[in-house]
């Protein structure tokens, strides 16, 4: 089923190590998302699959989704799209200093990790990301690094 937004069916990793003294943690507006304290940032949103969310991915046109990044037919957000809201937000992110944990969907880490290696967007559809697991990227002069996938 093409998820809709629902409370998170588990407890979230303990994100203290990830923090450090200084960290922050910033959360997707979803209830899935939520972390007492965190700050909830639009942009950490689920990807707006538009007609589809709730819907049984039976009855979508997964094909044409899949073969073409600007597909939009579903009424909400292409994958390119999504890649440039995610692109933004880590251009934001870039100059920060401190550590940042976002605790977001999976989505949006693909769309992260495929911005970060500066590949094509269709190329996430190659990236799996496991509930409640773990990516790190580390932002640098130039740009991101990726330094790990579903850890955890």
């Amino acid at each position: 089923m093409v998820p809709d937004d629902a409370p998170a069916t588990g407890a979230l990793p303990d994100l203290s190590g990830w923090l450090g003294r200084n960290g922050t943690v910033v959360t997707s507006p979803a209830q899935r998302c939520r972390v007492e304290g965190a700050d909830v940032l639009a942009e950490l949103r689920p990807w707006d699959l538009g007609d589809w969310s709730g819907r049984d991915f039976s009855d979508v046109d997964l094909a044409a989704w899949r073969v073409d990044p600007s597909y939009d037919a579903h009424g909400g957000e292409s994958l390119l799209a999504l890649h440039r809201r995610v692109g933004a937000l880590l251009a934001t992110w870039q100059p920060r200093s401190g550590r940042l944990v976002a605790v977001t969907h999976a989505a949006l880490i693909k769309a992260a990790v495929v911005v970060a290696l500066r590949a094509p967007a269709d190329a996430a559809w190659d990236v799996d990301v496991a509930p409640g697991s773990q990516t790190e990227l580390h932002a640098t002069p130039t740009g991101w690094r990726l330094v790990r996938v579903n850890a955890g």
